[in-house]
């Protein structure tokens, strides 16, 4: 028996870079994930969105910029999402922080009550994982985020990332 785990994957258009040809690749799914994540940014977010929740994958929408959030809340997905996925791309942590805080402000006049996961890019992972942490919003740690801990040392594994992640929010509680 599986453990009832929820296990999501990517739609990032480097899959397939022709968004129509991803809506055939989705559409062709054997075994279903739970939730995908759907960058708003790119081409054709809007109908592969719609494909996911058509064949019941749930939605955890990739929001970069303020231009990304405002697509999200204008949409019908909006009201639909699993969760929305911060993700500025800045690697300055004030031009960053400026973005979240733009992004952040049309999320909340429109009253959009999907939980909220925050994470950062190299320079920005550290910083923006306690600021997760002091908003309540969840995050996440890896490889694809950053190969240094916070002290600038090369970390050895996802592993000690996530160890360092969890020492970090146990010196916020």
């Amino acid at each position: 028996m599986l453990p009832d785990i929820p296990i999501g994957v990517s739609t990032i258009a480097t899959i397939a870079s022709d968004f129509s040809e991803r809506v055939k690749l989705i559409e062709g799914w054997e075994a279903k994930p739970d939730f995908a994540s759907l960058n708003l940014c790119e081409e054709g977010w809007l109908e592969v969105g719609k494909t996911l929740l058509r064949i019941g994958v749930e939605i955890e929408a990739g929001v970069w910029s303020e231009a990304d959030a405002i697509r999200l809340v204008e949409s019908p997905l909006a009201e639909q999402c699993l969760r929305v996925l911060l993700e500025p791309q800045e690697t300055s942590l004030e031009i960053a922080l400026a973005n979240l805080g733009a992004i952040e402000r049309v999320l909340d006049e429109a009253a959009l009550r999907a939980p909220r996961l925050l994470h950062g890019l190299e320079a920005t992972t550290w910083p923006l994982i306690e600021t997760a942490l002091q908003r309540g919003y969840d995050t996440r740690i890896g490889f694809e985020d950053t190969f240094y801990l916070p002290d600038g040392t090369l970390a050895r594994s996802n592993a000690e990332l996530v160890l360092e992640a969890r020492k970090l929010w146990s010196r916020t509680q």
